[in-house]
């Protein structure tokens, strides 16, 4: 039985050895622009409340946002890999506006500046894993360099997001007007992507320089406040956010 054993360890020895040495560890930055929906946010408070008041606070939508993201992979295998990412995406909207302050006669007895901002954001943890194309078409066989060091891949990642929108009104001379409200929310958030890169350096420092272009779903439930109020308005439509949308990012990547 021992020695079946060993036989078999033996056999295996190679295997595990080729399968150690195709391991790599990377590290992935990325910056990019997405779009948003915020169908909730962008209908029944700034179309409905925040552009209709006198002054105006504020009538542009929220469309879209910029993120950051970290992410470390883990290449078991030439073919994919498997990996942890964190990304922090905001999008905002903000404006300017004056009002006249009058006494009992409407005699002006001083002008106040105001400044609105409307602020969307979200944190988001988990996995995600990217799937080689360039390997499985095997382009690193190919003559042309371009190929050889040229990288496609289709990937996802899914976790968990922590979104908040803030509400900031701010008048440095008239104090009593302003305000900060926020809700928030922890929701599923999901991408699918296709990723381009290209190995320009045989070195593990920056190695890679990349694109990726793809969808993210990301609706969360009705948002609340620090006491757990929903945001309701007018006490009949439910806000919640929607961070869904088509994005584009570039990224650098350590290792391969």
């Amino acid at each position: 039985m021992k020695l079946k054993t060993l036989i078999i360890c033996i056999s295996l020895c190679p295997a595990l050895f080729s399968q150690i040495e195709t391991e790599e560890l990377s590290f992935e930055f990325g910056y990019g622009l997405n779009n948003y929906a915020m169908e909730n946010l962008n209908r029944y408070f700034i179309d409905s409340i925040a552009s209709q008041s006198n002054p105006e606070t504020l009538d542009e939508k929220i469309e879209k946002g910029e993120r950051f993201n970290l992410s470390i992979n883990y290449r078991p295998s030439k073919y994919f890999n498997v990996g942890l990412f964190s990304a922090y995406q905001y999008g905002s909207q903000s404006s300017t506006s004056n009002f006249q302050e009058t006494d009992d006669f409407g005699n002006v007895i001083v002008q106040h500046e105001r400044n609105y901002e409307l602020k969307t954001e979200a944190i988001s943890v988990g996995i995600n894993s990217t799937l080689f194309l360039n390997t499985l078409l095997k382009w690193d066989k190919k003559e042309s360099k371009l190929l050889q060091n040229l990288n496609l891949g289709i990937g996802f990642n899914g976790g968990v997001g922590l979104s908040k929108v803030t509400s900031d009104m701010r008048s440095k001379s008239l104090p009593s007007v302003s305000y900060y409200d926020f809700y928030e929310s922890m929701d599923f958030q999901g991408q699918t992507f296709i990723d381009i890169g290209y190995y320009f350096s045989k070195s593990n420092l920056f190695s890679s320089l990349g694109i990726k272009l793809g969808y993210q779903y990301f609706v969360t439930k009705t948002v609340q406040n620090r006491l757990g109020n929903e945001w309701i308005v007018k006490g009949v439509h439910p806000i919640n956010l929607d961070f869904s949308g088509l994005f584009f990012g570039t990224y650098i990547m350590i290792g391969k």
